[in-house]
């Protein structure tokens, strides 16, 4: 194809093409040489394509280099912008090895504080300094004015920020220092004048906050305190938040974390290091410990209320409330003495150290009341179960809720060296029967009555009647005869007494009304003849010359009087029963006189 004179290849080529340009092809449908505008087939003088180069084939032979073309003519241009505004400036590396200087091809010469991030060492941060690289740390004033959108999470992590030493801390803007033990813990004045915001532990556990006008310059020095009238005190700062179905204002104190591992989040203060799952809290590492196995308390570690502490001695109360302490009572490197308590100091209260449990109050046994179930009540598996602890005062045990007879049945275990009111009640045994006339039960001498029991009944879970005082003062040695099968028995209504017995009367039971089968007794006479009447000396007491009968003697003449024990063997003499039987031998005596004076007297007439 020509052009005028010239061919193709004499014509000048062209880098770009204006709006008004055209190219000539031939369009094979209508076999006629036709033009296009430049504007109709590419964007702009850089050459981007909009239509499409087809082959006979039907295949685009145009478009991917024409494209491509233009894409490298676009690269270029924004490259050079690129170099040309990058010029002068510094640039930033991140790869494992320091960057040489000059740095690749085509080469670079380093130039001050361009910045490498070392990313196998945690992106530690380097900065060139016209001949090395130094490492790099932001300063206080390039931190707050760090615009932290620029920062994203694949610089910044935990690898990344780092504080400088243990004593170095970040912290949120809103935090508010603490006061303890007269020091600010970690806030240093940038000048003697400066005021800054103190919260203070109040012993209800809550805060108050004051602005610190003390001239101090220096982390941990010295303050006064609120009470030293240089305090201001102010509003506490709060904060809403949500706590589901409502909002909720609590204190706004922000937070503070320590490079030593302690920090203070809304004035929770946590000191130790949070490894894995375990985190150590309190006064002393270990103190306190978290972990899968729940809360774990160490040796210095202590759980209590506020305002709840230990002088030594007792337990002492700031607020004069009640509260609780578990843990250690004795302070750092004392011996240790640990201890619960719960209640009040100056009231009810409980207390145990592991060896004595102190009890303030009252003790109720059971869940529900009246209960009869066998595993409720005051158990004891020591050898003294109850005791006082000095022995001049006295134990009472009482049925009632009050003390004395009219509220119930009670004991008084009297102390060898405690004196009544009487002067006389060392070391007394006082058994006291509750009585209320108000109420009785129909039988009123047992209302109000001391019963002692024995074995078991036969068809009831307690013991056997032996003996009972009544309310009007007789005492009842009682034959009961409803033990249990198999229980002893024999003995009831038995009374031993191995000495003497005093008595101003003696009666035993014998109305008619016990008795039957009723008739004489014969032979007295005869029946004492036979008894032999001894003096003697006792084996086992002070007593001689005493008199009386031997009762294996008197066994084989009139069994009824002898008493056996439960082996059969001959114990005593009923003696009260020879009265009957020495009446009888009287009686038939005074019967043999009469027949003899009568004889007598017949006799002597006839003579």
């Amino acid at each position: 194809m020509s052009t005028g004179s010239k061919t193709i290849a004499d014509l000048p080529e062209v880098t770009s093409l204006k709006g008004e340009d055209q190219f000539l092809f031939f369009e094979n449908t209508t076999k006629k040489t036709k033009k296009v505008s430049r504007k109709n087939m590419f964007n702009s003088e850089g050459i981007i394509v909009k239509g499409k180069f087809i082959s006979p084939e039907g295949n685009d032979v145009g478009l991917t280099a024409a494209t491509a073309f233009s894409n490298a003519l676009i690269a270029q241009a924004d490259a050079s912008g690129a170099q040309a505004s990058a010029n002068g400036k510094n640039r930033i590396f991140y790869q494992n090895d320091a960057p040489s200087n000059p740095f690749g091809s085509p080469a670079y010469d380093l130039i001050l504080n361009d910045l490498w991030y070392e990313i196998d060492n945690g992106y530690k941060m380097y900065k060139w300094s016209g001949s090395t690289w130094d490492a790099y740390e932001l300063g206080n004033a390039a931190l707050q004015s760090l615009d932290v959108g620029k920062l994203t999470s694949g610089f910044i992590s935990s690898k990344v920020i780092e504080l400088s030493d243990s004593t170095a801390y970040f912290q949120s803007s809103t935090f508010v220092e603490s006061w303890v033990s007269g020091k600010l813990y970690k806030t240093i004045k940038s000048s003697p004048s400066d005021t800054i915001k103190v919260k203070v532990l109040q012993s209800n556990g809550s805060f108050k906050v004051y602005n610190c006008n003390t001239e101090h310059t220096s982390s941990g020095a010295s303050f006064p305190g609120p009470d030293s009238g240089k305090w201001t005190e102010v509003s506490v700062p709060t904060i809403s938040v949500d706590i589901g179905g409502g909002s909720k204002s609590i204190p706004d104190f922000g937070f503070r974390i320590v490079g030593n591992g302690q920090a203070e989040f809304g004035g929770a203060v946590f000191r130790g290091a949070v490894i894995a799952q375990e985190g150590f809290f309190g006064t002393t590492k270990n103190a306190a410990r978290i972990d899968d196995n729940g809360l774990i308390i160490g040796d210095d570690g202590r759980i209590k209320s506020a305002g709840i502490g230990y002088n030594g001695t007792n337990f002492t109360s700031t607020s004069g409330s009640g509260g609780y302490f578990l843990g250690n009572t004795q302070g750092e490197g004392q011996d240790d003495y640990f201890q619960f308590f719960i209640g009040n100091p100056s009231g009810n209260n409980l207390i145990w150290n592991g060896t004595v449990l102190k009890i303030n109050g009252n003790i109720v046994g059971g869940s529900t009341v009246g209960t009869n179930s066998n595993d409720v009540g005051l158990v004891m598996n020591t050898q003294f179960g109850i005791r006082r602890s000095v022995n001049n005062g006295t134990l009472t045990i009482t049925g009632g809720n009050g003390n004395g007879i009219t509220f119930g049945s009670q004991i008084d275990l009297v102390g060898t060296e405690f004196t009544g009111a009487s002067g006389n009640a060392e070391g007394q045994l006082i058994l006291s029967a509750g009585y209320d006339d108000t109420h009785t039960t129909g039988e009123e001498s047992r209302d109000g009555c001391i019963i002692f029991r024995t074995s078991r009944e036969s068809d009831a879970n307690i013991g056997v009647q032996r003996l009972r005082i009544d309310l009007d003062g007789t005492v009842r040695v009682v034959d009961a005869g409803n033990a249990n099968a198999g229980a002893p028995d024999s003995g009831a209504g038995n009374l031993i007494v191995d000495n003497s017995v005093t008595a101003g009367t003696y009666t035993s039971t014998s109305s008619k009304r016990f008795k039957k089968k009723i008739k004489n007794f014969k032979n007295g006479l005869e029946t004492i003849s036979k008894l032999r009447p001894v003096v003697f000396d006792w084996k086992n007491k002070e007593i001689k010359n005493d008199i009386g009968l031997i009762a294996e003697e008197v066994h084989k003449v009139i069994p009824n009087l002898v008493g056996l024990n439960n082996e059969g063997e001959v114990v005593g003499i009923d003696y009260g029963k020879l009265t009957p039987i020495l009446i009888q031998a009287v009686k038939e005596l005074s019967a043999e006189i009469e027949r003899l004076k009568n004889k007598m007297h017949h006799g002597g007439a006839r003579n």
